[in-house]
């Protein structure tokens, strides 16, 4: 039924391929991809645990095939996609609001990726009848001031096409493979029984994002720790930012510490990488507004005007800002009444991304 070095493992009723040594080939390929090297010379990553794994399915990410354990069977979370994924009859009996599937080749509208590309629905967050968004500011006497807006309220943009559209495999393969071999593929401690092998999407300029009405763009000058980066992208997934760039220095996106981070807040909005002293010039003062976070700066973050259109920058941890950035930002301080002397970069870009938010969707100015 199965052997060593890949078989056919029909224990669900559906054939699917087994592997179970360490030294199969295949296995030593996945191995490679927890450095970044090897990340970078086959242009894939992994993604490890049923959340990741699901929000890159439902995402229509690039996913070539799904590690699961032999012993324990397919997580429940993630079955319907494995069958959706190899039967044909399955994806004839789903309906058409549940299946995760490609129709004609193609996503569901409200289904289409981003992955790490533009994403049309997210370019207009928290939308409230097709008139407001996020980065538009609001009038105190304005009628279609929204409320507390969801991520439900998010709608897809009539014209875009996502680049992960095209590149998505039209099938995953399913694997089912020895715990040994999930140890092989996996960095954490315990491998928690599923791992996706995904192709990185093609590169994007970030300078798409310069031309974007009322933006809130979250820009990474250098952070180092992939915990941090992967909290940053998931706190401006949760604020309905326009898209984070990252600069220069910045950890790989994909090591897998940061994408455990994003909890696969990487796949619902824009991340991409670009020059900073390059990019930042490039908008005009009376198109956006830069705003870095400083410990020494004078003026409160309390007093910024977020309804401007403003990208927010953030630094390392232990240098903080470059100085080629910093001299092109406004520098704003986090009122502090305690005694600790700073902020975590992750916890000072979420208070200026939710200062942001209260400003355009709450202030009653």
């Amino acid at each position: 039924m199965h052997c060593a070095c890949g078989g056919l493992y029909a224990g669900d009723g559906m054939e699917r391929s087994v592997i179970t040594s360490v030294h199969n080939e295949r296995v030593k390929r996945w191995a490679e991809l927890l450095t970044r090297k090897g990340r970078e010379r086959q242009r894939k990553f992994l993604l490890e645990g049923v959340h990741l794994v699901e929000e890159a399915l439902k995402a229509g990410a690039n996913v070539e095939a799904v590690l699961y354990s032999r012993e324990k069977g397919i997580p429940a979370e993630l079955a319907r996609y494995a069958a959706g994924a190899v039967s044909a009859a399955d994806s004839a009996s789903g309906s058409e609001s549940d299946r995760p599937s490609h129709a004609n080749g193609s996503l569901r509208r409200d289904m289409q990726p981003h992955v790490n590309g533009r994403a049309s629905w997210l370019n207009k967050p928290f939308q409230a009848n097709d008139s407001t968004r996020l980065g538009k500011p609001l009038q105190a006497n304005d009628s279609s001031r929204p409320g507390r807006r969801s991520h439900a309220d998010r709608s897809p943009g009539p014209d875009y096409v996502s680049a992960a559209a095209t590149c998505a495999a039209p099938s995953v393969e399913w694997i089912a493979v020895s715990e040994a071999v999930l140890e092989r593929c996996s960095d954490a401690q315990t491998p928690q029984g599923v791992i996706a092998v995904a192709g990185k999407p093609p590169a994007e300029a970030a300078s798409f994002l310069l031309a974007e009405p009322g933006a809130l763009v979250v820009a990474v000058d250098g952070v180092q720790d992939p915990g941090n980066l992967g909290a940053i992208i998931r706190s401006a997934d949760a604020a309905g930012a326009t898209g984070v760039v990252l600069g220069r220095g910045t950890v790989d996106l994909y090591n897998p510490k940061t994408l455990r981070a994003t909890m696969g807040s990487l796949f619902h909005l824009p991340v991409v990488e670009g020059d900073l002293p390059q990019l930042l010039p490039q908008l005009m003062p009376d198109r956006a507004q830069i705003i870095a976070a400083s410990p020494y700066g004078e003026e409160s973050c309390y007093d910024v005007d977020f309804t401007r259109p403003t990208w927010l920058v953030v630094g390392s941890e232990g240098s903080g800002i470059s100085p080629a950035v910093g001299a092109l930002a406004r520098n704003v301080r986090i009122p502090m009444p305690g005694r600790a002397e700073s902020l975590n970069v992750a916890m000072a870009a979420t208070v200026l991304l939710f200062e942001a938010v209260r400003q355009r969707c709450f202030s009653q100015k």
